[in-house]
């Protein structure tokens, strides 16, 4: 089976697709990521195969780019761009790159950063089974999608796509989240289609280890600054161990 990763060029969205398309590879399929034109070479060094797609900043940042983000609070910048800048934009750009791949690679599922929405839309227009894997907070929360909903509606329409009122795309099939249970936001409404993971740290050396003090918190400790810290995490690949953090059970 061939499958199309999306991603937008970021290293923490890019990330976290890999001990899945890692896991692919392992099983037999073959894998591609499409993505910004200059974040191919960080996807070459992982590993994979990759074509240029969709809208690329060059280094540049949202506020650079989009002179509307000093207009809005720091607090609503997250808010204001996910439907304004990576939907109405990165997305709008993305999809028709991704139907112009389609055409030669041929997937046979995508799956996406769930920041990028290119990815979806393509997928349904192509008639094609699409994941989502957790990157983004706000645009991972299924409770909140109606967030996007009018950016989307209007790329549904132009890629002649029938109304989504319900925003079920981003969600439809399966949304893969690296994270314990315990992580959740209290009464948050999840997506009917999650499908928890434990993580994989992409980046860690199969000979990294904790340091010697971290044994101490299996029990009391005389460092002070380990004492009075009940909130601490010591993660070894991202989440295998949580230490001291209330709730953080798989």
């Amino acid at each position: 089976m061939r499958i199309l990763f999306t991603t937008v060029q970021r290293h923490g969205h890019f990330h976290p697709l890999l001990p899945i398309a890692r896991a692919a590879v392992a099983a037999g399929h073959e894998i591609a990521v499409a993505c910004a034109a200059s974040f191919i070479p960080h996807v070459e060094r992982a590993g994979f195969q990759a074509f240029p797609a969709g809208f690329d900043d060059r280094g540049r940042s949202t506020a650079e780019l989009f002179p509307g983000w000093h207009t809005i609070p720091e607090h609503a910048t997250a808010s204001w761009a996910i439907p304004n800048v990576f939907v109405a934009i990165h997305a709008a750009v993305m999809t028709p790159d991704l139907l112009t791949i389609a055409r030669d690679w041929a997937p046979d599922l995508i799956v996406r950063d769930a920041m990028e929405y290119g990815g979806c839309l393509a997928a349904e227009v192509l008639g094609l089974p699409h994941a989502s894997v957790r990157t983004g907070s706000i645009s991972s929360r299924y409770g909140i999608r109606q967030l996007i909903a009018e950016p989307l509606a209007r790329l549904r329409e132009v890629n002649g796509l029938l109304p989504d009122p319900e925003v079920a795309m981003p969600f439809r099939y399966l949304h893969l989240v690296a994270e314990p249970p315990g992580f959740a936001i209290p009464r948050e409404v999840v997506a009917p289609t999650i499908h928890r993971l434990r993580p994989d740290n992409a980046e860690q050396s199969s000979e990294a280890t904790l340091p010697a003090w971290a044994a101490e918190l299996h029990g009391p400790t005389t460092r002070p600054d380990l004492a009075h810290n009940p909130h601490m995490c010591i993660s070894s690949g991202i989440f295998p161990r949580v230490c001291c953090c209330p709730g953080a059970t798989w």
